[in-house]
């Protein structure tokens, strides 16, 4: 034999001791393995017969899996589920005495008993008829409790449905485990402790599928039963409305409630400023989370007084009602229902950021210790949990109670008083919901947060400054005219009071934004910066405004003539610019800058009368005093004409000419009577030619002859 071959010989004789191993273990398997589970797990034939009509296909057999064992269990009684789960667990646990068992394998064994145990306990039980007591007569403290088993009831029915929803569930999640272990067992074509394993857990998952189906049919009945026992509280909340007898007993009962509650409210609130009055700066880190859910708990504690109070008052009223007494006017318990309900929201929304910051801190939470009351930070938690729900309870019972109220208060007075009611309660929504509107933030100045309202405030002092300036305006108006007050002078006056009253209304709007005087200063140097650059023409027009506003170089009603030709008559001085309407009934905006920078012809600046002359000629031959007369006589045809002593149209000669005698008419007129400056010569001429034409005096032409004389010629 080879070197290798002696080599070789200790690994072959390892193998062949590892098959003879292996051999025995499946001959010893092969051994235990039950042969006829059907009479080992199940009760005998002759059981089956006198117990029960049993189907021989419901059969647990450990070497071929059947998953039809079950299906029979729904149609069984009690008695019959109650001999079959004691066969199963006998035959069972004979098999599993027998078999060698893993570890892994004892933890499902341990687990089926288990499911056994409960589903014994579960087949055993006994749904109980909820009852209800009816009376023919309610006091309002019977009437009061049958709220407390409504609530109750409803919590429970709410868990029902919950489990219900979460056992359907489970059940799916069971079948499809089921037939993945099925699956799993068939690759499995050698006896091992791995298929062991996994049929003892296919059993205990058929088992555990049974008992969810168990759980669920009386969680099923349970809630039947809780939905027949809601319907008829609410029928009794609702009946005895009609059938309440006053107590006066209970009525004290609730005062001196009432007056304890306050009294523990008080002492709440003061250990409330106390803990706000302890600085912040002593609690740093962590430690500040601990602080703030002990007063989150003191909080929660006098919300849930404050709703059992508001409760308390709601009865007292419904007492009043049967009594027959006045009721409360205008109660205003819709909107602290409201509030309480923002206030809960608001607390519940914080208490689940301390939540989460709790648990972010990780193990640094377990030294989260409140130093006065030495409470660490999870039995916060769980209080402030606790507290809350007691806040909502304690607001569901308030609310119900004031609607009550309601249907009380219709039964007592008539469906006026509830319509009343509802219409107080309406004006209240929407004085709530106005409320919320204006209250709404749009943004913060200088840490100041402005409100909708805030605004809406300023637009409306705005507005009524805009309002008043107007009424001033007619007020001046009219004073003017019954006094005779020049036009120039009221439009001053009413323009200097309109930028006094808009300018206070702006500083007062600006307050309400919350913008002091301070930043009003800051604001006026930045616009100095800006009229340097970019605002110096509207800065430099403004002034000019100004200045024609106060030194009255212009007034309204001026004729006047710019540098640039426009002429017209002063309609309106304005802040930036002045309005000009033209001779063609144009209206022009100057810049007010134009009227002191540059020269400006003002015809009516001083005195409206201005001296016009209108040359015109006459014959060598006429009349002169003849002609004086009837051109002045023409003259004053014109409404426009100055007629006193003072100011008489004249006549001057002027020239004596070739041809004709030239004279100028000197006439005064009034600049406020003429539309423009123009056409003032044009009326005076056209009225002159006209009457020199009718008293046949004729304006010379100028006329030249030519005479030609012709030479005499000479002989020569």
């Amino acid at each position: 034999m080879s070197s290798r071959h002696k080599s070789n010989n200790p690994i072959a004789t390892i193998f062949c001791l590892w098959l003879c191993f292996c051999s025995g273990m499946l001959i010893e398997a092969s051994a235990v393995t039950p042969k006829s589970s059907l009479t080992q797990l199940l009760p005998s034939s002759e059981t089956k017969v006198q117990n029960s009509d049993f189907s021989d296909s419901a059969v647990i057999n450990f070497e071929t899996i059947n998953n039809q064992w079950w299906k029979q269990w729904s149609e069984l009684n009690s008695d019959q589920k109650q001999f079959w789960i004691n066969q199963i667990e006998q035959s069972y646990d004979a098999q599993i005495s027998q078999m060698p068992l893993s570890n892994k394998a004892n933890e499902h064994v341990r687990e089926t008993r288990g499911l056994i145990r409960a589903l014994r306990k579960i087949v055993l039980f006994e749904n109980q008829a909820i009852k209800i007591d009816k009376h023919n007569e309610y006091t309002l403290k019977e009437w009061a409790s049958y709220y407390d088993i409504y609530r109750s009831l409803s919590d429970t029915e709410k868990r029902l449905q919950a489990e219900i929803k979460q056992r359907k569930e489970g059940i799916e999640a069971i079948k499809q485990d089921i037939q993945a272990l099925a699956v799993k067992n068939r690759n499995f074509t050698a006896y091992s402790n791995q298929s062991i394993e996994i049929v003892l857990n296919i059993y205990g998952s058929q088992l555990s599928l049974i008992y969810s189906q168990e759980k669920q049919t009386v969680a099923n009945l349970q809630l039947a039963e809780i939905q027949s026992a809601l319907k008829i509280t609410a029928l009794r909340l609702t009946s005895s409305s009609t059938q309440l007898v006053s107590n006066n007993r209970y009525d004290r009962q609730l005062q001196e409630q009432q007056k304890a509650l306050n009294e523990q409210l008080d002492r709440i609130q003061n250990l409330m400023n106390s803990l706000q009055r302890q600085a912040w700066s002593s609690v740093t880190g962590d430690q500040e989370v601990v602080y703030q859910l002990s007063f989150h708990e003191e909080k929660l504690k006098s919300m849930s007084i404050r709703s059992e109070l508001l409760a308390i008052d709601i009865l007292l009223n419904i007492s009043r009602l049967i009594r027959q007494e006045p009721e409360q006017e205008n109660p205003n318990w819709h909107n602290q229902l409201k509030e309480y309900n923002q206030e809960y929201d608001r607390l519940m929304s914080q208490f689940y950021a301390y939540r989460e910051r709790v648990i972010a801190s990780g193990e640094a939470a377990n030294e989260m210790i409140f130093e006065r009351t030495q409470r660490p930070v999870w039995e916060y938690l769980e209080s402030n949990q606790k507290l809350a729900n007691e806040f909502k309870v304690e607001l569901e019972k308030a609310e119900f109670y004031a609607n009550a109220y309601r249907q009380f208060l219709a039964i007592e007075k008539g469906w006026t008083s509830e319509f009343n009611l509802d219409w107080q309660i309406f004006k209240e929504e929407a004085q709530t919901g106005w409320a919320a509107v204006v209250n709404y933030t749009l943004f913060s100045v200088n840490e100041y947060p402005v409100t909708l309202g805030n605004v809406l405030n300023a637009l409306f002092i705005i507005i009524i400054a805009i309002f008043i300036s107007k009424i001033i305006k007619r007020i001046l108006s009219r004073v003017g005219r019954k006094r005779a007050i020049s036009e120039s002078t009221l439009f001053n006056v009413a323009r200097v009071i309109h930028y006094l009253i808009i300018t206070i209304a702006i500083i007062v709007a600006l307050s309400i934004l919350g913008i002091d005087s301070s930043k009003i200063a800051l604001v006026a140097g930045a616009l100095s910066v800006g009229i340097g650059f970019g605002l110096q023409a509207i800065f430099n027009n403004f002034v000019s405004g100004l200045i024609l506003l106060f030194e009255r170089p212009l007034k309204v009603g001026d004729l006047v003539e710019l540098e640039s030709g426009v002429r017209g008559r002063i309609k309106a001085i304005n802040v930036r610019s002045t309005q000009l309407k033209t001779r063609d009934n144009i209206d022009l905006l100057v810049p007010n800058s134009e009227f002191v920078n540059f020269k400006v012809i003002n015809y009516t600046f001083s005195d409206p009368l201005r001296r016009i002359h209108v040359p015109f000629r006459a014959a060598l031959n006429c009349d002169k005093a003849r002609v004086k007369e009837i051109v002045v006589e023409a003259a004053y045809k014109l409404n426009f004409t100055q007629k006193d002593k003072q100011h008489e149209p004249d006549v001057w000669l002027k020239r004596i000419g070739e041809f004709s005698l030239e004279f100028e008419l000197i006439v005064w007129v009034n600049a406020n009577k003429l539309h423009d400056n123009d056409g003032v010569e044009s009326h005076y001429l056209w009225e002159v030619d006209s009457a020199l034409k009718a008293a046949n005096i004729h304006v010379p032409i100028p006329m030249q002859s030519i005479a030609i004389e012709r030479g005499k010629s000479k002989k020569t």
